[in-house]
């Protein structure tokens, strides 16, 4: 099983440049990189955070944003 926190990895934003849906990898080097590979292998996945006004955390927001 692999856990990692949101709020302690460092995933940016997208670009919106398409790179990553025509020349190949996203351009940005960050922990995605590394945590794209446990996603997709991972069979399952638990996503837990606590509520903000109603809403999940900006960190988590970003990560469910990024493209697989």
């Amino acid at each position: 099983m692999t856990a990692f926190d949101t709020v302690q990895t460092e995933i940016a934003p997208c670009l919106g440049c398409s790179a990553c849906g025509m020349d190949g990898p996203c351009v940005q080097k960050d922990s995605m990189v590394q945590l794209q590979k446990e996603i997709l292998k991972a069979d399952m996945m638990v996503w837990v955070a606590p509520l903000y006004y109603f809403g999940m955390s900006a960190q988590l927001k970003n990560l469910l944003r990024q493209k697989l």
